[in-house]
């Protein structure tokens, strides 16, 4: 093992990288599956026009995927408040993330006040950005049906 190698354990990079590791799956299956469902005739009539395979992949793979990826998206995020073991594990637990103060705050330091407002602040923002990707996929189905 090289010393910089060892130097990221215990880090909140080591920590990042093992919320990627775990994660990624998630949004590859979501953006797989949409890709899956993909009409291939629909890519080979934009080559036939006269796209390259960057242009079509850009004007015809993309858009049609793009409900996989912002449900792979979501997904994550949903996921990736509640994550307890990276942070402790690859981190150290030199840079907790929320769902492991919140912990903290029941029961180590036993103060339930801050750790109900922690919840809550927590619950806000994680139903407020889901209230945005509804509202953004509503408005994106709506505008779609229209074309």
């Amino acid at each position: 093992f090289s010393p910089a190698a060892v130097n990221v354990l215990f880090s909140p990079n080591a920590t990042m990288i093992g919320m990627v590791y775990n994660l990624l799956p998630y949004t590859i299956f979501t953006t797989a599956l949409s890709m899956a469902r993909i009409d291939c005739d629909l890519v080979l009539a934009a080559r036939d026009a006269g796209a390259t395979r960057l242009r079509a992949f850009q004007e015809v793979t993309l858009p049609l995927a793009k409900p996989g990826i912002w449900a792979g998206a979501v997904l994550v995020f949903v996921l990736s408040l509640g994550v307890f073991l990276e942070p402790k594990v690859m981190g150290g637990g030199t840079s907790p993330l929320a769902a492991e103060l919140i912990r903290q705050s029941f029961e180590t330091r036993v103060n339930w006040p801050l750790g109900a407002a922690l919840t809550l602040v927590l619950i806000v923002i994680g139903a407020a950005v889901l209230a945005v990707a509804g509202v953004l996929a509503f408005w994106q189905a709506r505008r779609g049906s229209n074309d």
